[in-house]
This record gives C-alpha cells, sequence and structure tokens, in this order.
C-alpha cells in the first residue's frame, strides 16, 4: 500500500509541475502577444493622433484660405462696382 502512495503522490507532483510549467509558458506567450497589441495600439492610437492634427490643420487652413480668397472677391466686387459707380 505504502508503494501505491508514494507513486500517486509523485503522479500528482509531476502532473502538478507539468500543468505548471505548460500554464507558465501559455501566460509568457499571452504576455507577450498583449505586450505586441499594447505597443502596436499605442502606435496606431499616435497615428490617430497625427491623423487627426493633419485633418484639423488641413480643414483650417483650407478655410481660413477658401475665406481669405472669398473676401478678397468680395472686396474687389466691390472695388468695381464703386468705381462704375464714380465713372
Amino acid at each position: 500500500m505504502g508503494y501505491y502512495k508514494k507513486y500517486k503522490e509523485e503522479y500528482y507532483t509531476w502532473k502538478k509541475t507539468y500543468y505548471k510549467k505548460y500554464y507558465d509558458h501559455d501566460k509568457k506567450h499571452y504576455d507577450c502577444d498583449k505586450k505586441y497589441y499594447d505597443h502596436d495600439k499605442k502606435h496606431y492610437d499616435y497615428d490617430k493622433k497625427y491623423y487627426d492634427h493633419d485633418k484639423k490643420y488641413y480643414d483650417d487652413h483650407d478655410y481660413h484660405y477658401d475665406k481669405k480668397y472669398y473676401d478678397d472677391d468680395d472686396h474687389y466686387y466691390d472695388f468695381v462696382e464703386s468705381y462704375k459707380k464714380h465713372h
């Protein structure tokens, strides 16, 4: 009976060690994947930040640029109209 008990204890110890080894291995892979995922996410967030920044600059720039030309045209039109009236 003592042999069986010893064998059973060794088997459970081995099983525990075996599963722990694989669990730790899987956890290591999971942590690695998570690290890369977080890294990619960080890059994605950076890209998005730059995209939003560029878009804002582009939109603001276009708006001011178009508005300036629109105002210049208005100004020119008013100038021509007033010139016509006086000549």
